[in-house]
């Protein structure tokens, strides 16, 4: 009787008129994005880097695919060994054609449209989750990246996919629910498969886990396991610490060191190089950092600086900033 009062509630909040309303706006959105990443995917020819990716995973057998790294014909392909595992069952066992090779970078992308709405949703809300599904859908910079045979629409979608794990298992973990395994054990999977697509997943994780481990420096409990959680996604990544140490040491870059008007070409990329774009978002960020101070000063949260680092304002900024602050001072000092 209680399942079927469960499943009768569940039906009828599914049919509500707003959900119902959400449901179709965010089916229209990604409707508009699938097009967007689908539109002329084979009009180009592979270039120099998608066929780097087909040349790095076009094997003989799946072992090369971890002893290429230390051969010097595959020495310009800094990256660890996860999206060319995938390339490598695709050509296997699939034609050799651009819109073949380009079809999972494709998927991710599209998934990642998804994620970024349920993300968005659960930190804020849903109006929050349905812009931010519409940012990812109709920029350029995903779509671009969902049409190259490259990690890089693997990296979005599964840095969603991990920060959206690593809430819900937060959430559970507080709660004491022992579904809280659940989440843990696909938190954890989604983790290791981040590190394993590329470096700057990799980093993603070491900063989730500093952020998570400080906000959970209350609770014993719940910071013991997620050290357990962050312990597994390293553990399993160490196994490719030879090849990065590889990498890092004698790979060769044509990559200039940045210069600091390259900060602002940064935001103009990430916002459709729009000029007009760029100003607004920047005159925005403006607005909620003035308008975030003025709140935390009125109700006197700074005697209370853990409360202000979780504040959802905080942490988007901090996430937004300190990555690329992270990475462009890493790529001054030392070769990118």
């Amino acid at each position: 009787m209680k399942l079927y009062r469960t499943k009768e509630n569940f039906f009828a909040n599914f049919c509500q008129k707003k959900n119902i309303q959400i449901l179709l706006i965010l089916a229209v959105i990604l409707f508009l994005g699938s097009f967007l990443r689908l539109y002329r995917l084979d009009f180009q020819s592979l270039w120099y880097d998608e066929c780097g990716t087909i040349r790095r995973s076009n094997v003989e057998t799946f072992k090369e695919i971890f002893s290429g790294v230390f051969e010097e014909k595959f020495s310009g392909d800094l990256q660890p060994p996860l999206h060319h595992i995938i390339y490598y069952f695709l050509i296997k066992y699939t034609e050799n054609s651009p819109a073949i090779i380009r079809m999972p970078a494709v998927l991710a992308g599209i998934a990642s449209i998804v994620l970024m709405f349920l993300t968005g949703k659960r930190l804020f809300s849903v109006k929050e989750g349905l812009i931010s599904a519409a940012f990812t859908a109709f920029f350029w910079t995903p779509i671009f990246f969902s049409q190259e045979a490259r990690p890089y629409s693997f990296l979005l979608c599964l840095s969603l996919l991990t920060v959206y794990l690593n809430i819900y298992l937060l959430d559970k973990l507080k709660q004491k629910k022992k579904s809280y395994i659940y989440y843990f054990i696909a938190f954890c999977i989604s983790g290791i498969l981040c590190c394993y697509i590329h470096y700057f997943g990799l980093l993603l994780v070491l900063l989730l886990a500093a952020d998570t481990l400080i906000y959970s420096l209350n609770n014993f409990k719940i910071f013991t396991r997620i050290i357990v959680a962050f312990f597994i996604i390293l553990a399993a990544f160490s196994f490719w610490l030879p090849g990065m140490w590889h990498h890092f040491t004698t790979g060769e870059s044509n990559i200039e060191r940045p210069h600091f008007i390259d900060i602002i070409y940064y935001f103009e990329w990430l916002y459709n190089w729009s000029e007009i774009l760029t100003k607004t978002v920047f005159f925005f960020y403006c607005f909620l950092f003035l308008f975030t101070a003025y709140s935390i000063i009125k109700n006197k949260m700074y005697k209370f600086p853990r409360k202000i680092f979780s504040l959802p304002e905080i942490q988007l900024g901090l996430w937004l900033l300190l990555p690329f602050a992270l990475v462009y001072l890493l790529s001054y000092l030392f070769n990118p």
